[in-house]
């Protein structure tokens, strides 16, 4: 049981960074487009073109950008729950764990208690009968 669980954190830990890695590799590319809006801010001469490509390059810039922080608090977030979640399922599985073992102890003291009142009961029958023998003599 604790193998599976711990497997299945593992499966959901790598799960996660795959998901930060996507998440990061979407800033880089918002990141590129920010270089290639500096690249065209630098051969910009005047002409209305290159001024609307550029309006259009700082607009879709800011919108990667805007985009790219909330997949970031995003995935920050998703970390956070995900860190939460494998917690709680530890703590699940070691109370889990905790209630088996009193179970068993249980059950070993209750087997202790029988096997006494089992050697009480035989020596009170062996008592009746040394009476039962001495009552005959």
């Amino acid at each position: 049981l604790k193998v599976d669980a711990e497997e299945h954190l593992e499966a959901k830990r790598l799960s996660a960074q795959e998901e930060l890695l996507k998440k990061e590799e979407e800033a880089l590319v918002a990141k590129e487009a920010k270089v290639e809006t500096e690249r065209l801010e630098e051969e910009q001469i005047g002409r209305k073109e290159q001024e609307q490509q550029l309006a259009e390059a700082k607009e879709r810039l800011a919108e990667e950008e805007r985009r790219a922080e909330e997949l970031r608090l995003e995935a920050e977030e998703a970390k956070r729950r995900e860190a939460e979640r494998i917690e709680a399922e530890r703590l699940e599985t070691e109370r889990l764990e905790a209630e088996e073992e009193e179970r068993l102890e249980a059950k070993r003291l209750s087997t202790e208690l029988l096997k006494k009142e089992e050697e009480a009961l035989v020596a009170k029958e062996a008592k009746l009968e040394a009476e039962r023998l001495e009552e005959e003599q």
